[in-house]
Formats: C-alpha cells, sequence, structure tokens
C-alpha cells in the first residue's frame, strides 16, 4: 500500500499498529483504554459470523453470530485472550436438540480445520510459503501465527 501511495506521489504512509497483534491482544489493547465497559458493551454487539445462516435451521436466527464457523472461533477466542466477558449471543448456545446437532454438522469442516491446526501447529515452511509484504520478519509471523492458535485452542468446539 505504501508503495502504491508513493508510487502516486501521495505523501501518506499507512501504519497499521495491530499488524503483529493477534484478535485477543488487539481486543485487550483496545479495552485497556477508556471508556472500557462502553466498548466491551459495543463488542458484543457486533458481527463476525462467516455464515449468517441462522434462518435455515429450525428455531435459528440470521442475525445471531453461529459461534463455530472459524471467523466465529477466532471472535470467541480473543474475548478469552482478552480476559473480556462475552456478552454476545450465539446460535450454537441457544439451539438445543435436533437444531443444534444440525448446526455442529453444518460446522464439522470448520471445527475439524481448527481442531486439526490446533494439534498439529503450524509449519514455518508453510508460513513461508505464503505471500509477505517485502522485508517480512518469518520468526514474528510464526510467533503471531502460534498466539493465534493458542488463542483459538482455548474456544470448545462443540
Amino acid at each position: 500500500m505504501n508503495n502504491l501511495l508513493a508510487g502516486l506521489a501521495i505523501p501518506v504512509q499507512v501504519v497499521n499498529p495491530f499488524a503483529h497483534l493477534t484478535k485477543g491482544e488487539q481486543m485487550r489493547q483496545v479495552a485497556d483504554q477508556p471508556p472500557p465497559t462502553s466498548w466491551v458493551r459495543a463488542a458484543a454487539n457486533t458481527v463476525s459470523c462467516g455464515k449468517l445462516d441462522g434462518r435455515t435451521i429450525q428455531g435459528g436466527n440470521p442475525n445471531l453470530n453461529c459461534g463455530l464457523c472459524y471467523p466465529c472461533l477466532v471472535r470467541r477466542g480473543a474475548f478469552i485472550a482478552a480476559g473480556i466477558p462475552d456478552g454476545s449471543v450465539y446460535l450454537s448456545e441457544t439451539l438445543t436438540g435436533v437444531s443444534r446437532d444440525q448446526l455442529l454438522n453444518k460446522r464439522h469442516s470448520d471445527r475439524a480445520a481448527v481442531a486439526y491446526a490446533i494439534e498439529r501447529g503450524v509449519d514455518d515452511d508453510l508460513i513461508d510459503a505464503s505471500t509477505w509484504a517485502d522485508g517480512y520478519d518469518l520468526d514474528e509471523v510464526s510467533d503471531l501465527v502460534r498466539r493465534g492458535l493458542a488463542e483459538l485452542a482455548a474456544v470448545p468446539l462443540t
């Protein structure tokens, strides 16, 4: 982005202060800024869900985070890692019986992929093979990925 801006002779530099933080670390840092209570309430009312398909499940709600897709698992892990109470209402917590089983089945691939990554870990060669900006630090990115996996490991997958 900065190369593009420089190439267009636009004297602006983009800096991301969260570039090397997990979502939980970002959340903790933001929550530590005043006024924390209003931010925590607002965070509970945001949407992270990558599916929003609750309408397809008996008793479901299309406006709720499901709680079990990959973005929802990252979200839940961030609240846990930040030590912030998660006031979000998740579809996975409101459904019961056959409807809950249906949601668990719909999210099997998300849950299995996260479980596999947590169990296996992430190889530095895989990280290094990805596309990164010039001058990235493999050790720093690897550490970020491992901290992110640790946040995911704290989330119940059922």
